[in-house]
């Protein structure tokens, strides 16, 4: 979003290396604020308030669906490999 985007000092979203260092600030500071890697992804998705309000994911299927499709491939091995892509989620 651009307000995220300009709220984290990211001037030109098209520039790779500014673009992920300016995305890895909001998904640590939702990780911090609600204290786990899917709360901090339905935050993401869905804003802040609806986890707020229940802390936890939200009865939205756009929200589950988006935590669920992130998360599966890390379930029990704490990373993803792929063709050029490595995520590690750490806590």
């Amino acid at each position: 979003m651009p307000g995220t985007a300009a709220s984290y000092g990211l001037a030109d979203p098209y520039d790779p290396v500014a673009a992920i260092d300016a995305e890895a600030h909001p998904m640590s500071d939702l990780i911090a604020q609600f204290g786990s890697p899917e709360l901090a992804l339905a935050a993401y998705n869905a804003g802040p308030a609806p986890i707020e309000a229940c802390h936890c994911i939200p009865p939205c299927p756009e929200t589950q669906a988006y935590v669920t499709r992130i998360l599966t491939p890390t379930r029990g091995r704490g990373g993803a490999r792929g063709p050029g892509l490595e995520v590690w989620l750490v806590a």
